[in-house]
Parts: C-alpha cells; structure tokens; sequence
C-alpha cells in the first residue's frame, strides 16, 4: 500500500495535533521562545535532526555570540551561507537579541555584491569557506567571521517581550528584475504576522513536515515556510541547494508533506524521468510562485499533489491570489479592492489590476502625476490616480507595508513601467 493511500485526511480538521492557543505572540523571538520546552522534531537537515528545543537552544546561542561581535550603528548582520542549520540559528539568535539578518545573495559577484554589503550596513558578515573567498574578490572590506570558526558561547536566556514588534528582523534583497536588487525591510512583528496569517490560510499543522529547498535568503522560503512553521510547531526540513533530481529523494526521506517553490522550479522537476511510482509519497500540497499552467497541471497528474499559487511584495501591501473559477492563464485577483499601480517616471499613464468583483485588468489609465496618490480603487466609475517618478505603489504603513531600505529612483521607475506595458502589448 502507497505512503499517500494509508495516510490520514487531516487538512479539513483546523488545529488538528496543535494545542490550544494562548494570546498570539507579537514577535518572532515569542514564537522561538514558546518553543523552547517543546520536544516536537524542529528542524531536519540531511541525516540529522533537532527537537525544537534544541533549536531555541542553539538560537540562543547565537544570540550571545551576536551580542559579543556588536559594534557601533545598526546591528546589521550579513550572512551569505547555503541553506543549513547554521542559517536557521542565525536567525534564531538574532531574532531573541533584536538583531537585523541581512540575506546575502551568493549569486551576486564583484562590485554589485559590495554594493549589497555596504547599503545594507553590515556591521560584519557570517560565511563559509567559498563564501570568503567570493567576498574577497569582490572586495568587501566589512569584517567576515568563518561559520566554522566561531566560537561556542554559552546561551542566553532571552525571555518573551525581549525585542519589539517593531525591530527590524530582516533586509531580504528583492529579484532585481527592475534594475538593481532593493533591500526590503521586515520587523519582527510583521513576520510574526505573516506567520500566524499563512499558516491559517494554508491549513499548516503540528505534524506538518515542510520541505524547503529555495534559498533562505529570499523572502518565499522565510514567510512562505519557516515562519508559518514555527507559528504552529511543524517541522522545518531544508538542503543546501535545490536540487530537481534530489527533489523526491528528500520528500520521502523527510516524510514531507508541504513544501515551497518559485520560478521554473515546477518545469525542472518535471524535466526529471518519470517513474510509476512518483506518486507514492507523503506530499500533500505546495506553495509557490510563477509556475505556469501547464506545470501546475502535470505536477498534480504526476505527484498527487495540490499546488497553491499565490503572489506577495516582499515588502508587503501587494497581495495576489488564484482562486478556482478565475479564467485559465489569469494571473490572480488582489486580496481586497484595492487597485496597485506601477510607477514611471515622469509618467501619466499607469496600469493596475481591477480588484473589484469581476478582477478585470485594466490600462492604459491617465492622471494627473503632479500631487497624485499612487494606489486607487477599482470601482468602474473612479479611476486610479497615477503618481509621479519614485513614489511607492502603496505608502508604508498601509496593507503591513514596512518598504524598502532605498526606493525606486526615476531610471528604475520607468523600467518597471516598460516590463508592464510590454505585458499590456
């Protein structure tokens, strides 16, 4: 009998192997802190595994040898590792002392990967043997710490309430895909948020076990995965690297029944042989991002696996979701009614999304760009405003909007629009 025929329905009983809820907890540290007495497998990583409370006692441990490295200015700390049980303590630590993880982006080289560095402030940067050595021939100048080499320090005991809602936890850098890549910023309370909010709307559970082989130094694999699975206790499953051979390999050895994807993730699976057998496995759905129909489609033919397909900025107030009766190829309809604009420079015409009942894509739409708003509404008898070169699409603070370290200037506004149009031609 196959691992899928003998497991048990759990997804339509909310809250099914969790125990009850206190008040929410209004930071990450509180949701590291309220696991440090729990037993429940926490993190799996190749052939080894940790308790979660083995991973709040390493999370504390990086806590007070954060607190020994901190200088002057903000506590900014830049980690450019592969995904690992290191990464993960990182985090920890720096979310129980209130320090900010700057994900660096590996692929980066040269001067754009000192660009990243410096913008963002490190105070110094946590990294392997051929992350040093990438660092060097970009020539960074910001001190680097081998994560092999640190040493081991006694934990703290960080208790609940330590940091604020409002400490910045993470600069995750975006894609890029509109000029060079933005730091965006995250508080602790924000993600906090995100957790509870995506694990509610995609039926996270205790016993759970979330696969996660997107790079954590992106936003999909710590909103997407880790947060929501500390929300609730699942466990965290990871490897260095995506893998598309190894895919299947680490879903049944790890027992997986979510897990996360972006971009053409879906399509490299897919392009593997495939076997009878595929299907016989623990998965029970995705999340992911950009995959397109026909590998939706043929990705639940083949591995008996719903997928879910949803769209977020990083830096929050744009939210995108498909839902069943939306025409085929559509992207998604916006979680509300509100209409989001991209921006241009020196512009008075824009495109939006129609949020209202019939989600009709609509534009090119004229506006006034002197003085504008930036964010209109899709009612068919008011049409959106345009704003002008640099404004934000949605303000901060609207919709958990925290923004970027640095927004758009006017040359990376006008590609942001030129992407559009085309996809309006």
């Amino acid at each position: 009998m196959s691992e899928r025929s003998e497991r048990t329905n759990v997804a339509a009983t909310p809250g099914h192997g969790q125990p009850p809820k206190a008040a929410p907890p209004v930071t990450v540290a509180d949701l590291l802190v309220a696991r440090a007495d729990d037993d429940h497998p926490g993190l799996l990583f190749e052939d080894r595994s940790w308790s979660w409370r083995q991973v709040v006692e390493e999370s504390r441990r990086r806590a007070a040898l954060l607190s020994s490295k901190r200088g002057d200015g903000p506590f900014h700390v830049g980690v450019l590792l592969d995904n690992g049980p290191e990464y993960l303590f990182l985090l920890g630590g720096a979310a129980l002392v209130g320090a900010t993880i700057v994900g660096v982006n590996p692929t980066r080289r040269g001067p754009e990967l000192a660009r990243d560095v410096a913008h963002t402030d490190c105070q110094f940067v946590v990294t392997d043997e051929p992350g040093l050595e990438t660092l060097r021939k970009a020539g960074v100048d910001t001190p680097v710490f081998l994560a092999a080499d640190l040493p081991d320090y006694d934990r703290i005991a960080a208790k609940k309430g330590q940091a604020e809602p409002a400490t910045q936890f993470l600069l995750l850098f975006t894609s890029g895909s509109t000029g060079a890549p933005k730091a965006v910023r995250c508080s602790q309370g924000r993600l906090a948020a995100i957790g509870e909010r995506a694990a509610e709307l995609y039926q996270f559970k205790r016993d759970d076990v979330c696969y996660c082989a997107m790079p954590l130094f992106h936003g999909n694999a710590i909103m997407a995965v880790w947060a929501p699975a500390l929300s609730v206790g699942a466990t965290f499953a990871t490897r260095p690297k995506f893998s598309a051979s190894g895919f299947l390999h680490d879903v049944r050895r790890f027992r997986a029944t979510f897990f996360n994807y972006v971009g053409k993730s879906l399509s490299y699976i897919l392009a593997t042989p495939e076997q009878p057998d595929d299907a016989d496995n623990t998965l029970e759905r995705g999340f992911g991002t950009e995959a397109s129909e026909r590998d939706i489609d043929e990705f639940q033919r083949r591995f008996g696996c719903r997928i879910v397909e949803g769209y977020g900025m990083s830096e929050g107030g744009a939210v995108i979701r498909r839902v069943p009766d939306m025409p085929k190829c559509a992207l998604a309809l916006p979680r509300n009614d509100t209409t989001f604009i991209l921006l241009g420079a020196a512009q008075e015409v824009g495109f939006g999304l129609d949020g209202g009942e019939g989600g009709r894509p609509f534009g090119p739409v004229a506006g006034d760009a002197e003085g504008a708003q930036g964010v209109g509404h899709g009612d068919d008898d008011r049409r959106p405003e345009v704003a002008g070169a640099g404004d934000e699409i949605v303000p901060d603070g609207q919709a958990g909007r925290e923004g970027l370290l640095v927004d758009l200037d006017a040359e990376e506004a006008e590609e942001v629009v030129d992407v559009v149009r085309r996809g309006h031609d």
